[in-house]
């Protein structure tokens, strides 16, 4: 069938297993965890498709991919290994607040309330900037993760 093939699935099924089922509702039920699933691969649908309307070049979205990947998730990747204080909250945030500034530099908002050399340039030092403060911060202000936790990254 056509829909099996379909790349929101995949997307669609991390967010509902490693958040929405994580996080927000632990003891959902399988009808629920349908019902949002379902749900969320028409919204990703939806992003999908306002995302390539807006589509001036294939390049310009590797460029678009590339620093969201490197802005939101390097950090917390090289923080899991390197530093036994970061927590999942501020994973969690710090990958939030990457992603969220890459997809908003570019917006109206901005281009009108920055000067034109700022709103100009490229959104991985912002969003560099945001997802390692989230990084740092959110992490000193949450219980550092247990033994148990960091037992899988040590060295034994």
């Amino acid at each position: 069938m056509w829909f099996q093939k379909t790349p929101l699935f995949s997307p669609a099924t991390n967010l509902i297993n490693d958040v929405y089922v994580r996080y927000v509702r632990p003891g959902a039920s399988n009808r629920n965890i349908l019902l949002v699933s379902r749900i969320l691969v028409v919204l990703l649908g939806c992003w999908s498709l306002y995302q390539s309307l807006g589509t001036r070049s294939v390049l310009e979205k590797a460029l678009y991919a590339y620093t969201i990947y490197s802005a939101a998730l390097t950090p917390v990747i090289l923080a899991a290994f390197f530093w036994k204080r970061a927590s999942a909250a501020a994973a969690v945030a710090s990958i939030a607040a990457g992603t969220f500034v890459t997809v908003f530099w570019n917006s109206e908002f901005i281009r009108t309330h920055l000067p034109e050399a700022i709103a100009s340039r490229d959104a991985i030092l912002p969003a560099l900037l945001a997802s390692l403060l989230c990084l740092i911060f959110v992490s000193l202000a949450t219980p550092p993760p247990t033994e148990a936790k960091l037992r899988p990254f040590s060295e034994s």
